[in-house]
C-alpha cells in the first residue's frame, strides 16, 4: 500500500569489486521532479559529509533498534546474510559491538568515496517531469 504521494528508499548493493548506492524515488506526475530535485539534493548534503556525531549515533540506533524488531525468522536471516557478505559469523552481541564502534569519521569516510563515484540518473514510465542529470547538477 502506498503511503503517500511520494515514496522514497535508499538502495544500497555491494559486491567484491563494486557496488550501488542511491535512492529510489516512485511518484507521478508532476510531484516527480521536485521528489527526485529534493532527494537528490540529501543524498548530495550526506556525500558531502555534512552530518554530525549525533546523528551518526542516531542512525546507529535506529540499525539495532530495526534489527532488534525483526521476527526471529527475519533475525536469523539478517545474520545469515551478514555472514555470507563478511564471511565471519558474530554473534548479536558481536553484532551489536561492531555498529557501536563504527565512528563519524568513518562514516564521512565512506561517504566522500561514494560520493566521488560517477553518479548515474535512470527513470521508467512517463519521464516527462523528471530533471535531468545536468539539472540537478551530477
Amino acid at each position: 500500500m502506498k503511503k503517500s504521494a511520494v515514496d522514497v528508499e535508499t538502495l544500497n548493493f555491494n559486491y567484491n569489486d563494486s557496488g550501488l548506492f542511491g535512492v529510489y524515488i516512485e511518484s507521478s506526475g508532476s510531484t516527480a521532479g521536485p521528489a527526485v530535485t529534493e532527494a537528490v539534493g540529501a543524498l548530495k548534503t550526506a556525500l558531502g559529509g555534512d552530518f554530525s556525531d549525533s546523528d551518526v549515533t542516531r542512525a546507529k540506533n535506529q540499525l539495532m533498534v530495526s534489527v532488534m524488531d525483526l521476527s526471529a525468522s527475519e533475525r536469523a536471516d539478517f545474520y545469515a546474510s551478514q555472514v555470507l557478505a563478511t564471511k565471519q559469523p558474530l554473534s548479536p552481541e558481536a553484532f551489536a559491538d561492531a555498529v557501536d564502534s563504527v565512528t563519524t569519521a568513518q562514516v564521512k569516510a565512506v561517504a566522500a568515496k561514494i560520493g566521488s563515484s560517477k553518479p548515474v540518473v535512470s527513470s521508467s514510465g512517463n519521464v516527462a517531469y523528471v530533471p535531468y542529470a545536468s539539472e540537478l547538477g551530477l
